[in-house]
């Protein structure tokens, strides 16, 4: 199927594309938006995709294809304008308001 050459180049490209995919999801966890956190989430898993298909490993592409689709949906399930998902105060209600008592 592939040339010693060719071997060589696919792998080459696979890695760099894993290497953005693994950028992509450390990226995504220090968004404070919801939408944001899922759009840059969902370019990781589809670039981990591209690189499980190309390295032929394929629980990396069912775990990513897996991820997209839920990625997909809670942005669909949000709608335009709105959070993908509970806002800070929602998710986190002890830790937005000052609820801490001194004796």
């Amino acid at each position: 199927m592939y040339q010693n050459g060719d071997r060589a180049s696919c792998a080459g490209v696979a890695e760099m594309i894993g290497f953005m995919a693994s950028a992509a999801i450390v990226l995504s966890l220090t968004m404070r938006s919801m939408t944001h956190l899922r759009l840059v989430g969902l370019c990781g898993a589809v670039l981990f995709v591209t690189y499980g298909v190309l390295a032929e490993a394929w629980p990396v592409v069912v775990t990513n294809c897996v991820t997209s689709a839920v990625h997909v949906s809670r942005l669909r399930a949000a709608g335009p304008g709105n959070q993908a998902g509970p806002s800070r105060s929602q998710a986190l209600p002890a830790m937005s308001r000052n609820t801490a008592t001194v004796p």
